[in-house]
């Protein structure tokens, strides 16, 4: 009797801008293939486990609908990893493996959480709580638990959006001490921006008006200054732009925002500055820098530090990848490197219904590599040679 194994495994992954992250504990990334979760183990060689395998470990089945969204809570119990998967079939579902990079993860929890889609996760870095955004026109705050030996999460609230909008990107951060911020980007030209005004419940504070189409990304990253901690928030959009936000403390140095004007010629590139008042401070949130260079609608935005050096990578429908980085001597952002493929469907392919481009970027948990989701559902990667100080393509 014959016997047959598994050798290998492909997969295409489902384009959409929120159906991957790569974990920054075991190194696999976690991505939506139809209905099901393919985790999958590059083969950079500082990820590859001990028994040497790399690839696509496994499927994880459950879901009924595409695969829409997926985040690793970057937290373990007793040795538990979770994962967290939204799809078309409007259920939020808690996925649990261990620390390991086995690829072995089984679904503990599932819950009908909208009446729509689940278009977009977004996890707190530092507390264990996560949100979830849906066309129901609702966003949903939620908290994790490990309990009995299992991950677990409970409803917290809900958020109505009102005028109504489809969300399609969340960004989640604490702040200083109890206090946290949640902004909203999705089919209208503002980010919506929330904050606790009261522990683990969010009040709406601001729209921030600048982008001039949809807004499909968002993702926030602490800044560290002399005078504390600032956030930055990256935000990008449909009109081929990425913008910067930055978030501060209002301390005795840091003048009042009604006594502060914003004067610039270019009125797309002049933005107010707003408040946000929180539960123990209240902090300003002004605008920082846009970012020029895609040609194309700008599906992901991405954020790393783990070398010191802030960068953020966009995907964009212009087949490429852009990093970029502060200039050591003006700290203006420019673009270091451009990534991608050649290709006919280049250009204005989302004006015509194309679905060209590059619709997920991700950056390896050390920041030496980078991958890429295209048209087709494959998966590219970049890996940074630091003798040369360039990227090249990899294996996969």
């Amino acid at each position: 009797m014959s016997t047959f194994l598994a050798d290998f495994i492909a997969v295409g992954g489902n384009r959409y801008p929120e159906a991957a992250d790569w974990d920054s504990l075991t190194g696999l990334v976690a991505y939506g293939a139809g209905e099901n979760i393919a985790l999958w183990r590059p083969s950079v060689h500082r990820f590859v486990g001990l028994d040497g395998r790399f690839g696509i470990l496994s499927l994880l089945r459950g879901h009924d609908a595409n695969v829409t969204t997926i985040k690793f809570l970057p937290f373990v119990n007793n040795g538990k990893r979770a994962l967290l998967s939204g799809s078309g079939d409007c259920t939020v579902r808690l996925w649990q493996g261990d620390s390991s990079a086995s690829g072995v993860f089984e679904n503990v929890k599932s819950v009908t959480a909208h009446r729509g889609s689940v278009n977009c996760l977004a996890v707190s870095p530092h507390r264990p709580i996560f949100a979830s955004g849906s066309a129901d026109a609702t966003v949903k705050l939620w908290k994790a638990s490990f309990m009995d030996g299992a991950w677990d999460h409970s409803l917290l609230q809900t958020i109505n959006l009102v005028p109504k909008f489809l969300p399609l990107s969340l960004a989640l951060s604490y702040l200083d001490g109890d206090d946290s911020v949640l902004a909203i980007g999705g089919t209208k030209r503002s980010l919506d921006i929330y904050s606790t005004e009261q522990k683990d419940t969010f009040t709406y504070q601001i729209s921030v008006t600048g982008h001039e189409n949809w807004i499909r990304s968002l993702a926030i990253q602490p800044e560290t200054q002399v005078n504390g901690p600032d956030r930055l928030l990256a935000s990008a959009s449909q009109d081929k732009y990425v913008r910067l936000w930055r978030i501060q403390r209002l301390t005795t140095g840091i003048p009042d925002p009604d006594q502060l004007t914003v004067t610039n010629d270019l009125a797309e590139i002049s933005n107010k500055n707003h408040i946000l008042k929180a539960r123990n401070n209240r902090y300003l949130l002004s605008f920082e820098a846009l970012m020029v260079g895609h040609e194309d609608w700008v599906y992901k935005v991405s954020w790393q530090s783990s070398d010191g050096t802030l960068r953020l990578l966009s995907a964009s429908a212009d087949n490429s990848l852009a990093i970029w980085s502060p200039d050591a001597a003006s700290g203006i952002w420019i673009c270091i490197a451009r990534l991608g493929e050649i290709s006919a469907q280049k250009g204005s392919t989302t004006a015509t219904g194309s679905s060209g481009g590059l619709w997920i970027g991700l950056w390896s948990p050390d920041g030496k590599s980078v991958a890429g989701l295209g048209r087709t559902g494959s998966w590219s990667i970049w890996n940074h040679d630091e003798g040369q100080d360039s990227w090249q393509p990899g294996i996969g």
